[in-house]
């Protein structure tokens, strides 16, 4: 079974915490995947983006417009 996205947020120095439904919860580092991947740079360069994340449908995966 894929685990299910509980809850998340934002956090300052684009920083993700995510907690799933099986209780993992993971504190992850979205400046590496900016610095690394093109279509990650405009969390960085459009101002309140990064805070403007999105759960998906089917509640495992996030993403931004």
């Amino acid at each position: 079974m894929i685990p299910r996205i509980k809850n998340y947020r934002a956090l300052d120095n684009y920083m993700l915490y995510v907690e799933f439904d099986d209780g993992y919860k993971v504190m992850y580092d979205v400046m590496d995947d900016i610095r690394t991947l093109p279509s990650f740079r405009p969390l960085l360069d459009i101002c309140g983006l990064f805070k403007q994340i999105r759960l998906d449908s089917s509640r495992t995966c996030l993403f931004w417009e």
